[in-house]
């Protein structure tokens, strides 16, 4: 829409957000190692157990 010189539209947003790549699939190895990393007691959760940080595993 802007290089169209125009207003975007929901068409655009929804074909915007079809191309995207989450970065789950295209960071993988770094989000494993990341997760590994905190895992060996490198680093603490900042909430307590059965918090958010629960669900990062």
């Amino acid at each position: 829409a802007f290089s169209q010189n125009r207003d975007f539209t929901t068409d655009d947003i929804v074909e915007a957000a079809s191309q995207m790549i989450p970065l789950a699939r295209t960071a993988r190895e770094q989000i494993q190692h990341l997760q590994q990393w905190a895992e060996s007691g490198r680093a603490r959760l900042a909430s307590r157990q059965g918090g958010i940080g629960r669900s990062l595993s």
